[in-house]
């Protein structure tokens, strides 16, 4: 009976033990991180300190833009946002692309179209181009899955619209009033008469009045923004609009104090800051307006390192109260500006993961919803970046990223300010796991840890150059990441 009982409690001791300090091995292919020198490392993640609610989460660009009248007419110079993409009636290749975008666990998505789609001539619209029946296709799969969406007017010009002397791809609108008119139908067409919902913001120009594109000429962008919201208003259509995205001048608020009056929401872009050891700020103080980056990246999206770096920026810029990041971008054909996409659409007869971008950036947003939580952790080294998000519905998710690449951490996590005890599955992102993969990548859990307000901390090791994931979702490999929760 003795052995018996011995044995037993040996057992309990041993499941104790790997419950919250499970062995290295349970991370499977750690690959030659397992060979760097470890340190010792606290994080403390408090449930009680209370930073902020994001307003969507973590999202991403998608166009629905694949031909142009500007760009066959007058050359390719809009950039990245015109993408090789399948018919809207070719129902597979959308599933499959509805499919990653739903394994990623988007909360929110900019969604980008041009006014030629809608309004090819003055006063005469159309809801059935191949542009516009695209972008009909993506607001039924975000209506459908709860995703937010701000609708983006890629550039506003048309052939029939354009200031003279001006080039057609890049002019602000010749007929401003001709211009708020043709857009708030356009809105009032997708609000009111196809009802979507999901449509949360809305935007009229990309990056308007900077040197190398749009709104050239004509009256100031803040003109443009205060003119739309009186056609909108006029109309009954609430949805608000964000703004400037100019985002040349260092402090990215050029043009705000002018445009915010007609504005729900500041809303920029940053490809200078991200990869360079900080974090995401908040340019602007006012809490009353929320504040996006609706475009970001920079850099060799396709590679894992550089990857780390973005990870870095924007889960700890969520505790610097950013209510919204969406990253350029998931349909991107990488032949135009550099390498972009999620996922790989241009010129293949399977349409699959790209490497690296698709998983690593998928360890953040699988495991966030829309209008979390954000809750401070204090680390010991800036090598750690972590926050603590909690959903609506009460899950708690705690996403680490280590960007230094010669160190393991041995590191103490504790919580406190937990109401009750919580069990964490283990998700993890190593060079050994994810680096250079199209396929084949498990970000399954491996090993769990239970605390609570008796028993506060875990140990784990946490490998250099990782995103680390410990969340209360407990998430296969194979389904949906997490948008709504309730």
């Amino acid at each position: 009976m003795k052995k018996t009982l011995a044995l037993l409690g040996l057992l309990l001791g041993l499941a104790s033990c790997s419950q919250n300090e499970p062995d290295d091995a349970d991370i499977v292919d750690p690959g030659n991180e397992a060979r760097l020198p470890v340190e010792a490392a606290t994080l403390v993640a408090d449930a009680g300190n209370l930073i902020y609610q994001m307003k969507d989460g973590y999202g991403a660009n998608v166009t629905a833009i694949s031909t142009s009248i500007v760009v066959s007419k007058y050359g390719g110079k809009l950039g990245s946002a015109y993408c090789e993409l399948p018919p809207a009636s070719d129902n597979a290749s959308w599933n499959s692309i509805f499919g990653f975008m739903n394994w990623s666990g988007l909360d929110w998505i900019r969604l980008m179209i041009e006014m030629n789609d809608f309004e090819p001539e003055k006063d005469n619209f159309t809801w059935d181009s191949p542009n516009f029946l695209r972008l009909l296709k993506i607001l039924d799969w975000a209506q459908a899955n709860g995703v937010n969406v701000l609708l983006q007017l890629q550039d506003n010009c048309t052939t029939w619209n354009t200031i003279p002397g001006q080039d057609p791809a890049y002019s602000a609108p010749h007929d401003l009033d001709a211009f708020t008119t043709g857009f708030a139908t356009m809105m009032e067409y997708l609000v009111k008469t196809k009802g979507y919902t999901c449509i949360t913001m809305c935007n009229i120009a990309n990056e308007p009045m900077n040197s190398w594109g749009w709104w050239r000429g004509g009256v100031d962008i803040s003109q443009g923004y205060k003119a739309t919201r009186e056609v909108l208003d006029k109309k009954g259509i609430s949805v608000p609009l964000v703004g400037p995205e100019y985002f040349q001048d260092a402090k990215f608020t050029l043009n705000w104090n002018a445009c915010k009056p007609w504005l729900g929401a500041f809303e920029t872009h940053n490809y200078a800051d991200v990869g360079k050891g900080g974090w995401a700020l908040r340019p602007i103080s006012d809490l009353s307006y929320p504040v996006y980056w609706g475009e970001f990246g920079g850099g060799d999206n396709s590679n894992y390192d550089w990857n780390i770096k973005v990870a870095k920026w924007f889960v700890g810029g969520a505790k610097n109260k950013i209510d919204g990041f969406a990253r350029w971008s998931y349909l991107n054909q990488n032949n135009i500006d550099g390498t972009f996409s999620y996922i790989n659409t241009y010129q293949v007869a399977e349409i699959t993961p790209m490497k690296n971008l698709y998983w690593q950036d998928g360890m953040v947003s699988r495991f966030t919803a829309k209008n979390s939580y954000v809750y401070q952790v204090t680390s010991s080294d800036k090598a750690l970046t972590s926050t603590l998000f909690k959903s609506p519905g009460g899950n708690f998710t705690l996403i680490v990223v280590s960007d230094n690449t010669s160190t393991n951490w041995n590191t103490t996590i504790s919580f406190e300010g937990l109401p009750a005890g919580i069990t964490l599955k283990r998700y993890v992102c190593t060079p050994g796991t994810v680096k250079d993969k199209t396929s084949g990548v498990s970000i399954a859990s491996n090993g769990s840890f239970t605390v609570g307000p008796a028993s506060k901390s875990f140990k784990d090791t946490i490998y250099d150059n990782s995103i680390f994931v410990y969340s209360t979702y407990n998430l296969s490999d194979k389904v949906d990441g997490i948008v709504s929760d309730p």
